[in-house]
């Protein structure tokens, strides 16, 4: 009979699992922020176009990477269909009374507790089908994670017909809901065991860091234009003056 599970580990599963929801979140909007201005920033980026083009692709697979990881379906795996049956196993955690107990040195915990701290089990129940492989996001995002994010199919590899992009698009916005939804359901479960929830906000106010960097690429266009000028400028006052020297002496 293994350990018994209590309030702590829930909680632990709960950051873990949570910062892969925020790290696919980051990654996902860098990449769609990097997208919206490529072709405002297009001159720019051209300047080193292997650059940019593989940092995208970095970007959005590293986002698919931690959603793999946590809607993954192994058994040994910390996922989220997991814990969600771990919350089902321990619904006697989640109660008023075992709030209070938990949170018993906190000065606020009566405040705290006018809220309800109870486990709604047809919220749990609905939570459980969006993580399970009914739901036609999860099964194409697994679909994708064992043709060609945990290892590559040999047949999808060598499919001469109608490849899998095309038969199951894994779309911007599938990525999106699997994000959000993930970080809505833990932010659920943390609010009721520790009245604390997670945010998905970049450390950056305007969520914008990758503005910075194409507003970076394009004063140094500028720059390197002005210096250009300036540089021929320089030439031409030269070869001017040179000229004008010549035509006094004869």
């Amino acid at each position: 009979m293994g350990k018994p599970i209590t309030a702590d580990d829930l909680s632990r599963q709960i950051e873990l699992l949570e910062k892969q929801f925020f790290n696919a979140n980051v990654h996902f909007e860098l990449y769609m922020g990097l997208a919206r201005g490529w072709n405002k920033h297009i001159r720019d980026i051209q300047n080193s176009p292997v650059f940019w083009q593989f940092t995208m692709k970095a970007h959005i697979d590293a986002a698919v990477v931690h959603l793999c990881r946590v809607y993954d379906s192994h058994k040994r795996a910390l996922q989220i269909s997991k814990f969600l049956q771990t919350v089902e196993e321990n619904s006697h955690l989640f109660c008023e009374s075992e709030f209070r107990r938990r949170h018993a040195a906190n000065p606020h915990v009566d405040f705290l507790a006018r809220s309800s701290r109870t486990i709604d089990l047809k919220q749990l129940s609905r939570d459980q089908a969006f993580c399970s492989r009914d739901n036609p996001l999860i099964k194409n995002l697994r679909m994708w994670r064992n043709n060609f994010v945990a290892h590559f199919n040999f047949e999808e590899a060598l499919n001469q017909t109608v490849p899998m992009d095309r038969r199951h698009p894994l779309l911007y916005e599938h990525i999106k809901a699997l994000i959000d939804g993930g970080h809505d359901i833990l932010n659920r479960y943390s609010s009721l065991l520790d009245a604390k929830t997670y945010s998905d906000q970049f450390l950056s106010p305007q969520r914008s860091d990758y503005s910075y960097v194409l507003q970076s690429l394009r004063f140094a266009r500028i720059g390197r234009n002005w210096n250009d000028r300036r540089k021929w400028q320089m030439i031409r006052r030269t070869i001017a003056e040179r000229s004008s020297s010549a035509s006094t002496l004869n």
